[in-house]
């Protein structure tokens, strides 16, 4: 489905995106936490065993451990996860390793996509100043330095508890599902647009969806929303019209505890720091008020309420 064309109606989201977009600037990274749980199947065990004997350790910047990502937050995903041990080159990371850290930390990759392959962006962590590893895999927590896609300039770190013996012991051979706990502060945070009259989700002839003008099952409704991706410092390419503009980050919709159908997510014309989503409200979807969320590269807006018919 194309876009929709602008209208008088709607002339207020030129003024509501530019206002989000002066506190977004106000108040630069987001202050709320988000929580991804990401699950991955461990592909190879590559790091000698550690046995009571002392073991090879591999050479800096070498895989010891790596695996397929299967899901993010209950949802399918892809991509991939890798542990490295060495001194990894990471661009624009902010780490500066005294002598005490001379030894090369433990690195983790997460590149990660929807399950459809669309990507949604890469974070690295590493291994913080004299933290102890611990060789059984539980509770290590790594700091994240840097991130792109959906991750970019996010912040926190990064988590594994499990009672697996993990990526330096080997001699098990045990492949289960490890589950990893980012606790992130994004740049930007996705945000459904408010108006007078409620959030701002409008049927096809632009007329908001209220109490009184509910959405009805496997209607086609848009939503307007603002940050649906990390602003890019870089200026635009190729005579791009914004720096802000939609690159292909994998944006999604959940109505109550169901996945609605996204069928065009982009920029608004006309705005700042504006987009809309046009989704398709699951048939399935039960009468009365339900909550509403867009998702961007996993990163999830804050719910708004949903009247359906």
């Amino acid at each position: 489905m194309k876009r929709l064309k602008a209208s008088a109606g709607f002339s207020f989201l030129c003024t509501l995106c530019v206002c989000a977009s002066t506190a977004r600037g106000c108040f630069g990274q987001s202050n709320q936490t988000v929580i991804l749980t990401i699950k991955v199947q461990p592909a190879a065990k590559l790091a000698a065993s550690t046995g009571g004997s002392a073991a090879t350790s591999p050479q800096p910047g070498s895989s010891i451990n790596n695996g397929r990502i299967v899901a993010v937050n209950n949802s399918p995903a892809a991509g991939s996860w890798t542990e490295s041990n060495g001194l990894y080159p990471i661009v624009g990371a902010s780490v500066v390793l005294g002598p005490e850290q001379s030894l090369s930390p433990v690195v983790w990759t997460f590149d990660i996509s929807e399950s459809d392959h669309t990507h949604a962006g890469t974070m690295v962590a590493m291994e913080r100043p004299k933290l102890s590893r611990n060789l059984k895999g539980t509770g290590r927590e790594l700091t994240i330095v840097s991130g792109t896609g959906a991750y970019l300039g996010v912040q926190g770190t990064i988590s594994q508890s499990t009672d697996q013996t993990t990526a330096i012991q080997v001699e098990s051979r045990d492949f289960s599902q490890l589950t990893f706990s980012a606790s992130l502060m994004p740049a930007t945070l996705p945000v459904i647009a408010s108006v007078a009259g409620g959030p701002a989700i409008t049927h096809a002839d632009f007329s908001l969806v209220t109490a009184s003008q509910p959405a009805a099952p496997g209607e086609v409704l848009t939503a307007y929303a603002t940050d649906l991706m990390p602003e890019l410092e870089s200026p635009p390419v190729n005579g791009g019209s914004s720096v802000s503009s939609m690159t292909g980050l994998p944006i999604s919709v959940s109505v109550g505890e169901r996945n609605a159908r996204v069928l065009y997510a982009g920029p608004y014309p006309g705005t700042t720091n504006g987009y809309q989503i046009n989704f398709q409200i699951p048939e399935n979807t039960p009468s009365g008020i339900t909550m509403m969320r867009a998702l961007s590269g996993f990163i999830p807006s804050p719910s708004v309420q949903l009247s359906v018919r």
